[in-house]
């Protein structure tokens, strides 16, 4: 039993240690585009004029 154990253990090391082949992936693509504004369009106390102007 402990033999089996042993084994086991040690192929599921090698498959988790295995680097693989995995695809080339661009940066680019990896990468998603990062958020550039966000415009609050709600509450009471918002001065859309100029929030306007400074998220441009």
């Amino acid at each position: 039993m402990r033999r089996l154990i042993c084994c086991s253990l040690a192929l599921l090391a090698s498959l988790v240690w295995w680097p693989g082949e995995l695809p080339a992936q661009d940066a680019a693509v990896a990468r998603p585009k990062p958020l550039k504004a966000l415009l609050i369009l709600g509450g009471c106390c918002h001065d859309y004029a100029k929030q306007k102007d400074i998220l441009k």
